[in-house]
C-alpha cells in the first residue's frame, strides 16, 4: 500500500493558540531553605476537562481546565515521574523511576491500581483491541499487563539493548505496540502472539538515541522520531520506509533561517483539525516555536511567549486545535488560546517560514 503524500491540508485553517491567558505556579521552590529550585514540570495532559500535571515532587496534580482551580493530588511515587497518559474511560496511568506504573482515580486522587516492573520505567500507554492491555517500558525491557485481572502478559527482553524510552499502542491497528529505545531502534510487537519471537514484526532504525515517537496522518500512516542530537526523521508505517531524515543541523538551519534562539526540540503534536504535523521548539529562556512539517518543507505557524522563563517540557493540544497547556522547568503551567484575551500579557508573531538542525544534550529526568 502507498501512503499518500504527507501535505496538510490546505483546505482548513485554525489559528494556533498562541494567546497566553492564564497561568499556575504549581510549586514556587521544592526546597525553599536549602535552595530556591522550582519544581519541574514533566507532563501535561488533559481528559475530560481535567488536567493532569506531573512534577519533580513526584506528586500529580490536577486542575480544572477552566477555571485553574486545584481538583486533586495524586501523590504514591517514590520517585521522578517520568510519563502521564490518559486512558479513553479518563483513569490516568504514570509510569516513575521507582519502577511502578500507577492508575489514578482522578477526581479522589486516589491510586487504584499499580504494576510492579521491577525496573526504572520511562515510558507508559495504554491500549489493545478492547483497551485491556497496558504496556510499560523502562531498562531495555517492554512489559505489557492485562487490565482485567492486573497480571503480566507479555515481557519483551530481547530487543532493545537500551533503555526503551516510549512506549505506544497503534491507534487503528490495536494490536500492534511500538516500542523506541536509546539504542536507536523503533521495534513493532504483535501483541496476540503469545512469545517474543512470535510477538516481534520488524524494525525501523533510527539510528540515533530515541527521546520521542508519535503518530500522524488520518489513519496514523506515518511515524516521527526525535533524538537525544534534536535530529529529527519521519517514516512511513505501510511501506516501512524513512521519509525524511531532516539532517544533523536541523536545529541550527532552523535557528539561523528564522532568527528565533532554538535550543531543543520539545515534541510533535499531530493537529487533527488542519491534517498537520506539528514540531514544538523551544529556547532556554521559554520561548516556543510552532512549525507545520511536511515531507518537502518546514514553515513557521507560531511562536508561545511570555508563558515561561525557563525550559518548556511538554504541551498538550486539544483535537480541534483550540487550545493549548504548556509545562515546564520554572513550575509553570500556561494557558493558550486561538483567540485573545482582554488584558492578556501575552505576545503572539508569526514566523517566517523553514527548515531544522543539530543538538541540545539530552535532559535526563
Amino acid at each position: 500500500q502507498t501512503d499518500p503524500k504527507m501535505e496538510p491540508n490546505t483546505q482548513k485553517s485554525t489559528p494556533f493558540p498562541s494567546h497566553l491567558v492564564g497561568t499556575i505556579v504549581t510549586d514556587p521552590f521544592t526546597k525553599p531553605d536549602i535552595e530556591n529550585d522550582p519544581a519541574y514540570i514533566f507532563n501535561v495532559c488533559v481528559h475530560g476537562g481535567l488536567l493532569a500535571a506531573t512534577s519533580s515532587t513526584n506528586v500529580i496534580k490536577v486542575y480544572d481546565l477552566h477555571t485553574h482551580a486545584l481538583v486533586s493530588q495524586c501523590a504514591g511515587h517514590q520517585s521522578t515521574i517520568t510519563d502521564a497518559y490518559f486512558a479513553p474511560n479518563g483513569a490516568l496511568f504514570t509510569s516513575s523511576m521507582d519502577g511502578y506504573v500507577r492508575m489514578w482515580d482522578i477526581k479522589s486522587g486516589k491510586c487504584e491500581q499499580a504494576f510492579n516492573a521491577d525496573m526504572e520505567l520511562f515510558s507508559v500507554h495504554q491500549g489493545g483491541p478492547d483497551g485491556a492491555a497496558l504496556a510499560a517500558g523502562g531498562n531495555a525491557k517492554v512489559k505489557v499487563w492485562d487490565l482485567r485481572n492486573g497480571r503480566q502478559a507479555a515481557l519483551y527482553e530481547e530487543s532493545h539493548t537500551e533503555d526503551v524510552t516510549q512506549v505506544k499502542f497503534h491507534p487503528f491497528n490495536k494490536n500492534i505496540l511500538f516500542s523506541a529505545s536509546q539504542d536507536g531502534l523503533v521495534c513493532l510487537f504483535d501483541i496476540s502472539q503469545k512469545t517474543e519471537d512470535d510477538a516481534f514484526q520488524s524494525t525501523l532504525n533510527v539510528d540515533q538515541p530515541i527521546n520521542k515517537i508519535g503518530f500522524f496522518g488520518n489513519q496514523a500512516q506515518f511515524l516521527y522520531a526525535l533524538t537525544s542530537g534534536e535530529q529529527m526523521q519521519v517514516w512511513s508505517l505501510n511501506e516501512d520506509r524513512k521519509l525524511v531524515d531532516f539532517g544533523a543541523d536541523f536545529r541550527d538551519r532552523l535557528s539561523a533561517q528564522y532568527n528565533v534562539p532554538i535550543n531543543y526540540f520539545i515534541d510533535c503534536k499531530y493537529n487533527h483539525a488542519t491534517d498537520q504535523l506539528l514540531l514544538l521548539a523551544g529556547s532556554i529562556e521559554g520561548g516556543c516555536y510552532i512549525f507545520t512539517v511536511t515531507e518537502n518543507s518546514t514553515t513557521p505557524l507560531a511562536k508561545l511567549e511570555n508563558g515561561h522563563t525557563s525550559i518548556i517540557r511538554d504541551l498538550y493540544l486539544s483535537m480541534d486545535g483550540s487550545v493549548a497547556v504548556t509545562g515546564g522547568e520554572d513550575s509553570k503551567i500556561s494557558f493558550w488560546s486561538g483567540q485573545p484575551v482582554h488584558n492578556s500579557p501575552a505576545r503572539t508573531g508569526r514566523a517566517n517560514g523553514a527548515k531544522f538542525g543539530e543538538a541540545h544534550p539530552h535532559r535526563p529526568y
